[in-house]
Order: C-alpha cells, then sequence, then structure tokens
C-alpha cells in the first residue's frame, strides 16, 4: 500500500496488474491467493471491488500479524493453497481471541469488507461513512 501526498491510500502489486475500465468485470485468476477474493478463486467475474477486498486483508494482517483465511499449521505448498481457498470460499473469517487491541468497530469493518457475497461488502462510496484511520489507528494505539 502507499499513501500519496494527499493521503489516499493506493493499492499496487508491483508484480502483476490489470487495467479494468469503470465499471468492467474480469475473472482473469492473478494476484497472491492470500489476498484473492472469494468470486476470484471461483473463477467468476469481479470487478474493483477485488481492490477492497485486498485492502481489507492488508489491514486486518496490520492489526493481527497475519492474513485471515491462511491455516496456522504448517502444511505442504499444495495442502496449504487448498486449506488456504476452502477458507475463503467458505468464509472462514474469524478473529484471535488474543488480541484485544482490536476495538469492536474495527472487526465490524473488517468484517463488513469480507463479506463472502459480493453485493453485500462495503463498496468504495460506502467507505466515505466510516474513518477508515480513526478505527485502525484507535485499534492499534489503544493499550
Amino acid at each position: 500500500m502507499l499513501i500519496d501526498g494527499l493521503g489516499y491510500v493506493k493499492i499496487c502489486d508491483y508484480g502483476l496488474a490489470k487495467f479494468l475500465p469503470l465499471g468492467g468485470r474480469t475473472s482473469t485468476f492473478l494476484g497472491t491467493l492470500a489476498y484473492m477474493p472469494p468470486e476470484a478463486i471461483a473463477s467468476e467475474p469481479y470487478d474493483h471491488g477485488t481492490d477492497l477486498w485486498g485492502l481489507a486483508i492488508s489491514l486486518y494482517e496490520l492489526l493481527f500479524g497475519t492474513t485471515p483465511f491462511e491455516p496456522n499449521s504448517l502444511l505442504s505448498e499444495q495442502e496449504w493453497r487448498t486449506v488456504t481457498k476452502q477458507n475463503i470460499l467458505g468464509g472462514n473469517l474469524r478473529f484471535p481471541h488474543s488480541n484485544a487491541r482490536a476495538t469492536l468497530p474495527a472487526r465490524l469493518f473488517l468484517k463488513s469488507m469480507l463479506d463472502l457475497r459480493q453485493e453485500d461488502r462495503l463498496h468504495a462510496p460506502d467507505l466515505a461513512h466510516y474513518k477508515v484511520g480513526e478505527i485502525i489507528l484507535k485499534t492499534r494505539t489503544k493499550t
């Protein structure tokens, strides 16, 4: 993630990218598995909301030190990929009990961005109603 001079977050992946016109949809399978939304893994069409899913995964990782759908146990590469896909496709979103610093608003915000159903997730216009920085910063600095 990058932050521009006005404080806007820019999501980038230096390894790959795909141009998608506004309102466009694609079904290309590309990206880092742990950051991919269910519809991309299922080879269903997806839109720019994929970037917001990736942002939510990154925020989760900043708060909890791990991504939400990766297995905690040591597995072979193939087993890890299989379990990670199953967790994402099953909507198995869980929050660690050990991290009391993550406030309820932060957890609810992430839950609304990582909803299994694409149409039920927060979308870019919805984010204008949230003080995302405040939710996350209060969480990170809480003692």
